[in-house]
């Protein structure tokens, strides 16, 4: 690429496809990028490099899909009344043990680990007494982390639960029934989302999903489902180490938005 043929440096527009760029210079270069075409098609050519390296490391791990899992269903059938909506009216799907829990206890303390601290508040909700530095030290020992490499891989997500004692599944392509049946049932649910789907929710997001650039970058905890007595739709609680929230709740909508970025990833576990 010809530098002097563009309004985009070289190194500019790798760290765009990088995702490296703050919100404002990433929707400045995306907007630079739609005003030509052949930067807007080297773009869309890297987006689907990127899915299909993703799509080919996922199918790798035969144990995250929900062909082989079958995740234990609440609705019986021939039923006249749909207990999974029944349940949400009267009392919320929802993980009682997390309800005890302040801000100082949710905040993670380092940028990159969200996964690892949304384990540490699971354990410590079950009364397995472990600290998050405890918990990067071991994950660093077993490769399931490195500081400052983009966090822990989706495969890796649940291996610490698992160490502690507690049984583990991964899934993708999972649905918000079936987030809501494991919480029924007293599990433990993590997820991964794009946080700028849940954070900074506009404009620059739906550019990113019209690029198909979006991806997920953070891992929380599902603490609750529930039905807003005034609207009638269903709503979404969730417990982030990003922010420090132990119960904020988003639309159902923008949950999905967030949430489809990781192609439904979800961590179910229980002891």
């Amino acid at each position: 690429m010809d530098k002097k043929m563009y309004p985009i440096s070289i190194e500019r527009f790798a760290a765009y496809l990088d995702g490296n760029l703050d919100s404002k210079d990433m929707r400045d270069v995306f907007i630079q990028i739609h005003g030509d075409d052949v930067l807007q098609q080297i773009a869309e050519q890297n987006v689907a490099v990127d899915k299909d390296m993703n799509n080919a490391f996922y199918e790798s791990r035969n144990e995250i899909s929900l062909d082989d899992i079958e995740i234990p269903q609440i609705v019986s059938e021939g039923s006249d009344i749909n207990m999974l909506d029944e349940f949400y009216h009267e009392k919320g799907a929802e993980n009682m043990s997390l309800g005890q829990l302040t801000a100082d206890d949710i905040q993670q303390k380092y940028p990159d680990t969200c996964a690892i601290k949304s384990q540490q508040i699971i354990l410590e909700s079950n009364d397995i007494e472990v600290s998050e530095d405890e918990l990067v030290a071991e994950s660093i020992e077993n490769g399931w982390y490195a500081p400052g490499q983009g966090g822990t891989s989706p495969v890796d997500v649940g291996n610490l639960l698992e160490n502690h004692g507690m049984t583990v599944s991964r899934f993708i392509h999972a649905s918000i029934d079936d987030i809501a049946a494991a919480l029924a049932q007293g599990r433990h649910v993590i997820v991964g989302v794009d946080s700028g789907e849940l954070w900074n929710s506009g404009t620059w997001e739906t550019f990113e999903d019209f690029l198909n650039s979006s991806g997920a970058d953070h891992a929380l905890i599902v603490s609750g489902i529930q039905v807003n007595p005034l609207t009638a739709e269903r709503e979404v609680v969730l417990t982030d180490p990003g922010t420090g929230e132990v119960a904020h709740t988003y639309t159902i909508d923008q949950f999905l938005d967030a949430w489809g970025d990781s192609d439904n990833f979800m961590v179910i576990a229980n002891i």
